[in-house]
């Protein structure tokens, strides 16, 4: 098979690509998906991996369950190209290669002096715990099941997703400061009123 390669050193052809990314566009998270490619390709595992955590909070996980969204609108996928890149194993080896420990990022900030309580331990209300403790906002997730990760935890095989892989990303939150609560059934053990009168807001 060959292809057909045009090359160009005009720079609105480098800013028309540069802002004009089909992959990251198709993310979700909007992750900036050539930057963790081209830090992965330099050896900068730890810096992969902390592109990645600035967009999503789990992207250990994601690089075995993601459904892959970008990779159908990758550019290497277009007819005339061949393949696309294989980005969501890019971000497993950015996971897997970085050295261990919670990667850099900013906050937490200053306090605000509110208070917030999170229902559920999900991959929503994670992320959501993550970024108000980033902010400065005091954040208790409450949990039915005995273990923060939803589905990710009781609805994936643990062949597909190691839960050392779920349990050290979920324990990132931890360490932002995001107090979690588990075996608590809201609207069961506690009432959703003493939710509100407690707290400044309820997710």
């Amino acid at each position: 098979m060959t292809k057909q390669v045009v090359y160009s050193s005009s720079p609105e052809d480098f800013f028309y690509m540069d802002v004009n990314v089909p992959c990251q566009a198709a993310c979700p998270a909007a992750t900036n998906i050539p930057a963790y490619i081209r830090a992965l390709f330099e050896g900068r595992y730890d810096g992969s991996y902390s592109i990645n955590h600035m967009a999503n909070l789990l992207p250990g996980v994601l690089g075995r369950v993601c459904s892959r969204p970008c990779e159908d609108k990758c550019r290497h996928g277009e007819p005339e190209l061949g393949r696309p890149v294989n980005i969501c194993h890019i971000k497993r080896a950015a996971a897997d290669l970085r050295r261990k420990g919670p990667p850099p990022e900013p906050g937490p900030f200053a306090s605000l002096g509110k208070k917030v309580a999170v229902v559920g331990a999900g991959p929503a209300g994670l992320a959501a715990a993550h970024d108000l403790a980033t902010l400065g906002v005091a954040v208790t997730l409450y949990e039915a099941f005995e273990k923060g990760g939803g589905m990710l935890r009781y609805g994936i095989p643990e062949f597909r997703l190691p839960r050392e892989v779920l349990e050290e990303e979920i324990d990132y939150v931890g360490r932002k400061g995001a107090v979690l609560k588990t075996g608590v059934r809201v609207g069961i053990d506690i009432a959703i009123k003493d939710l509100l009168e407690e707290y400044d807001a309820v997710l």
